[in-house]
């Protein structure tokens, strides 16, 4: 049987992004003491991003699933054609600078 040190030593590589994620979310309120590194900072901010454009895109919205269920790797939400899908998505709604919270602008009554 392997010691305690050896078993976690094993297992950090499959726990550390599942617990990064989680810690990272934690940090994006406000009112969550601890360190908001540049990355964490980048990431809490594309991820509001991305749950806006998820709840409309079935694709991401289904990504994010897997994600959060683990079967998936979180860094597939990081891959270069979902950022860019993000993008997109958030720059045809006009909301990709709103701060989050703020709701989208209503479309003009007049053309």
């Amino acid at each position: 049987m392997p010691s305690a040190r050896t078993w976690f030593r094993t297992a950090a590589p499959i726990i550390d992004m599942p617990w990064d994620l989680a810690v990272g979310g934690d940090l994006a309120i406000r009112s969550i003491e601890g360190n908001r590194s540049l990355a964490v900072r980048l990431v809490n901010g594309y991820m509001v991003r991305f749950y806006r454009v998820a709840t409309h895109d079935r694709v991401l919205s289904l990504m994010f699933g897997r994600v959060s269920s683990l079967l998936d790797p979180p860094a597939r939400l990081l891959h270069p054609a979902t950022v860019a899908r993000v993008i997109r998505a958030n720059l045809s709604r006009g909301n990709l600078r709103r701060p989050a919270g703020q709701p989208p602008p209503r479309a003009s009554a007049t053309p």
